[in-house]
């Protein structure tokens, strides 16, 4: 093997740095600062507990469908249906839709 240099790379070369004098400053307001707009930035608990009867009701039905699922793999194969890997057949016989 031959390696070839060239002495252009390793000669110092004079490098300028400059330094800007400008700031710029983005203020984020705290959770306090916030808290007036509580319930148009977040879920509030009646929609937490909508949320979960949903889930709950969907997941019961799947599982009347399909009388050989779990409620582990009814909640994957509804909510998270790539997480199931090495399984091509799992689908086979289940009613995902109507």
């Amino acid at each position: 093997m031959f390696f070839l240099f060239d002495d252009d790379c390793y000669s110092k070369k004079r490098k300028k740095v400059t330094f800007n004098c400008d700031v710029s400053v983005v203020l984020v307001p705290t959770r306090i600062e916030l808290s007036f707009l509580k319930h148009e930035l977040w879920w509030c608990d009646t929609d937490y507990d909508s949320f979960f009867y949903s889930a709950k009701t969907e997941i019961n039905d799947f599982m009347s469908e399909n009388p050989f699922t779990n409620l582990r793999d009814a909640t994957k194969m509804l909510y998270q249906p790539n997480s199931i890997l090495g399984c091509s057949n799992f689908y086979n016989g289940m009613y995902l839709f109507d």
